[in-house]
């Protein structure tokens, strides 16, 4: 395979943003040989607080290697952080589309494509896309570009809801928590995030031993990339400035608006793009018992949606049971959208 690293900027089309200048930093991965049916391209989302480097496992699995991808850092982290400008989930979905697009123009992929999307990276911002592409569709295309299409959604880990009270109050409060370390003359920026980073990697991969090796890969990808998303363009870490991001998006992340309700209108508002839910019994972040997977999958309808429940996957289950997830989607992608 051939990888290369890209940054797209472009200027948003939505009101909140319109005209400002936004840009995604990604790396497209071709495969040396191609198939002899047509493979969709992958679009990889991460989770919050990762960037594009969670995906290794993803990109290093031969079974995947056949399929054209793109590994992105979202809007908001790593090489796509915003400094102090706002973002939110329709923005990163607007990003992800745009990418698609300028690709299948430039003739570097075909037009169909799958978001494969964990924790904010499937429902907020993958399924998000979906309905992004489905409005878009009886829209006029600028001329001289082409469109690519989103033909279905991987959303692992993941809520397609609004965020449930004790969430919010939990994370802000965590976020506020983080902005108050940085300031503290024994502390700072470096070892807040290091804290921070260890937090999340014991929290989303669970504390067993079989997966030792995966949630030490994870604490370094989230403890590299908020050194890379919190700091200044320069790459230093103002303590104040440090904070200030923190919570900015962590407010993007528990503030979005829920999607069941327009998931469950008909006509579908994602039309009849497939969708495939993942989700661990072990999920610390969504657990399993509160049935997130089971509401997502009722709202789109079992005609388009598919649930996957994977015994034992913690919150990053995408990174723990890699080799089961990939299998699946590899199944799944190949059953909806590759020509027998």
């Amino acid at each position: 395979m051939t990888s290369t690293d890209r940054t797209t900027t472009f200027k948003s089309t939505l009101p909140l943003y319109v005209n400002k200048p936004y840009k995604l930093a990604y790396s497209l991965v071709l495969p040396t040989s191609t198939s002899e049916s047509p493979l969709p391209l992958l679009i990889f989302s991460h989770p919050f607080n990762n960037t594009r480097k969670y995906w290794t496992p993803q990109l290093n699995d031969p079974r995947l290697a056949p399929y054209p991808k793109v590994v992105l850092d979202a809007l908001g982290f790593g090489l796509s952080a915003t400094q102090d400008r706002p973002w939110d989930f329709d923005l990163a979905a607007e990003a992800i589309l745009v990418v698609l697009d300028e690709l299948v123009t430039e003739g570097l992929v075909k037009r169909d494509a799958v978001v494969v999307g964990d924790s904010m990276g499937g429902g907020p911002t993958g399924l998000r896309v979906a309905l992004r592409d489905h409005e878009r569709e009886s829209e006029k295309s600028v001329e001289g570009k082409k469109r690519g299409k989103v033909v279905g959604v991987v959303a692992c880990g993941t809520c397609a809801e609004e965020e449930s009270a004790d969430f919010v109050k939990e994370y802000i409060e965590a976020a506020h928590a983080f902005a108050t370390s940085c300031l503290s003359p024994s502390g700072g920026p470096t070892p807040s995030i290091s804290t921070l980073a260890h937090s999340m990697a014991d929290s989303g991969y669970t504390p067993s031993p079989s997966f030792t090796s995966a949630r030490e890969f994870g604490y370094g990808v989230i403890n590299d990339g908020l050194n890379v998303t919190l700091a200044d363009e320069d790459g230093s870490l103002d303590p104040t400035r440090t904070g200030q991001r923190m919570v900015r998006n962590y407010e993007s992340l528990c503030l979005r608006e829920g999607l069941l309700g327009k998931l469950a209108s008909r006509p579908s508002w994602i039309g009849e793009r497939k969708v495939l839910v993942v989700h661990g019994t072990e999920d610390e972040a969504y657990p399993f018992e509160r049935e997130y997977h089971s509401r997502t999958v009722s709202a789109i309808g079992t005609k388009n949606a598919e649930l996957l429940v994977v015994e034992g996957g913690p919150h990053f289950v995408t990174a723990t049971h890699w080799e089961l997830v990939d299998k699946a989607i590899d199944a799944w992608v190949r059953k909806h959208f590759v020509a027998a």
